[in-house]
């Protein structure tokens, strides 16, 4: 059979010089990831462990790098919704590792100083080489939050106030009658 040009082996040489460039790649994407303040995990398909995360990760977990690596991130970030513990099926992991492809929700984490609200984005991916993966972003978006509790509150004040200007306003309006 005719030979293809483009399919020839690359020489050990070629070989070196691309491993080189990947490693450079693979560096600088770790820096980058680790520049960002949101936590980023990749977990394992089959028993939701950490494979990889970002230092944003260890730093909200509290824990080193290397002993998030192969823990379970169900016992990393034992979430809780609206104040109760989740359970382990309702886990956004075990979600994402069970029936659904993305999703996008809060959550508190409990710890010892602080209660957090946290914006959890997820997806399934499902590479041939990689069989199945699940990546979560984690936001800290507690600041955001008390404000808006904060102008919830502000907001019912003021309408509370307004009911009672009417009324006194409409009372005021019958005594002149």
């Amino acid at each position: 059979p005719p030979s293809n040009p483009s399919k020839r082996a690359l020489s050990m040489a070629e070989l070196t010089e691309l491993l080189q460039q990947l490693r450079a790649t693979l560096g600088k994407m770790e820096l980058a990831l680790n520049s960002i303040s949101d936590a980023i995990v990749w977990v394992d398909g089959k028993e939701g462990k950490v494979q990889w995360s970002n230092m944003a990760f260890c730093h909200l977990v509290g824990k080193p790098y290397l002993e998030a690596l192969g823990a379970e991130l169900t016992a990393l970030l034992p979430f809780e919704h609206e104040g109760r513990p989740l359970s382990p099926v309702e886990h956004p992991v075990n979600r994402l590792l069970s029936t659904e492809a993305a999703l996008h929700e809060l959550y508190q984490l409990r710890t010892a100083s602080q209660l957090f609200t946290l914006e959890v984005s997820g997806a399934r991916a499902e590479p041939e080489e990689l069989g199945v993966t699940i990546v979560l972003v984690v936001r800290d978006v507690t600041g955001r939050e008390q404000a808006a509790d904060a102008l919830r509150r502000k907001k019912e004040e003021v309408e509370r106030i307004n009911h009672f200007m009417i009324d006194r306003e409409g009372r005021i309006l019958e005594l002149k009658r």
